[in-house]
């Protein structure tokens, strides 16, 4: 099975029960705001269409960080997939800056797309936006993929602060080697 596939049915698999609960919500607000309303139709097809783009758009957004990660890493049996009742997350191994930083906005840019594309498959911009945004949100630094992101630019900023250019320079060994080297005599007093 190629490298696309099984990431995308790894994660749809730990998907299962987060999808779960979001089937509870979204149909248990559904049915509440049916009968509060007296129109069973509308908010019914409203949290269907909700489900559906979250629990998909769920499944896409891991899928990216696991795909970036893997290729980053040119190690695909170093990252995995974890879920929660919740929650679905992938562990990788310690990854570098840049690395980071990658592998954390490509699961909400990926989420967000798939919302947007959404919209013109059906699905009401209302509802695929508001699940745009909470994909946007993943990068607030408070949240795992944000955190993320932090971390990345956090490494880069460190090795960056490191550099302090090249090694200084005596010049008197400079000239003596620069010498040396063109074919000049040793200098005077017997230099080593």
């Amino acid at each position: 099975m190629g490298s696309v596939a099984a990431s995308l049915l790894a994660v749809t698999r730990a998907a299962l029960k987060p999808a779960l609960v979001m089937a509870v919500l979204f149909v248990g607000a559904g049915t509440v705001a049916a009968v509060a309303t007296g129109v069973p139709d509308v908010p019914l097809s409203a949290a269907l269409t909700g489900l559906i783009v979250s629990v998909t758009s769920l499944i896409v957004h891991e899928t990216a960080h696991l795909l970036t990660a893997r290729a980053l890493l040119r190690q695909p049996s170093a990252c995995s997939v974890h879920h929660s009742m919740t929650e679905v997350w992938i562990k990788t191994p310690p990854l570098g800056g840049k690395q980071n930083i990658l592998t954390a906005l490509a699961g909400p840019s990926a989420g967000i797309i798939w919302c947007l594309l959404a919209i013109p498959a059906g699905a009401p911009a209302w509802i695929a936006g508001a699940i745009a945004v909470v994909h946007g949100v993943n990068l607030l630094p408070f949240l795992a993929d944000g955190r993320m992101l932090l971390v990345g630019l956090g490494q880069i900023f460190l090795a960056a602060s490191r550099y302090s250019g090249p090694p200084p320079r005596r010049a008197s060994a400079g000239a003596r080697v620069h010498r040396r080297t063109c074919g000049s005599p040793p200098p005077p007093g017997g230099g080593s």
